[in-house]
C-alpha cells in the first residue's frame, strides 16, 4: 500500500463508517418494530381465544404456529442487524489498522 493509497483510505473510511452506522441504526429500528409487531400478534391471539392448548407447551406451540410470519420477520431483522453490526466493526478495524500503519510510517520517516 502506497502512501497515497493509505491517505485515501484514511480519508474515505470515516464516511464509510458513518454510512454503515446509519444502516445499523436502521436495522436496529426495524428489529424493534418487528419485535413489537410479534408481541402485538401474540397478544391478539392470546386474548382472542385462538390459543386453546391443554398445557403451556401446547399453547406455546399453537402461538408459534399462529405467529409464524411475524416471528420470521423478527429473525430476518435480527440477521440483518448482526450483518450490519459486523460491517461497522470491520470498517472500524480497517480504520484502526490504517491509522496504526500511518503512525508506523511517520515514525520510520523521522
Amino acid at each position: 500500500m502506497s502512501h497515497a493509497d493509505l491517505a485515501e483510505c484514511l480519508r474515505a473510511l470515516p464516511s464509510k463508517i458513518n454510512l454503515a452506522e446509519i444502516r445499523l441504526h436502521q436495522a436496529e429500528a426495524l428489529r424493534a418494530r418487528a419485535r413489537t409487531q410479534l408481541q402485538a400478534e401474540e397478544d391478539c391471539h392470546l386474548l382472542s381465544g385462538h390459543v386453546t392448548g391443554k398445557n403451556s407447551q401446547e399453547r406455546e406451540a399453537q402461538l408459534r404456529v399462529l405467529t409464524r410470519q411475524p416471528r420470521q420477520a423478527v429473525e430476518a431483522a435480527e440477521e440483518q442487524y448482526k450483518a450490519d453490526s459486523l460491517a461497522v466493526r470491520h470498517l472500524q478495524d480497517q480504520f484502526s489498522a490504517a491509522r496504526a500503519i500511518a503512525r508506523l510510517l511517520a515514525a520510520k520517516e523521522e
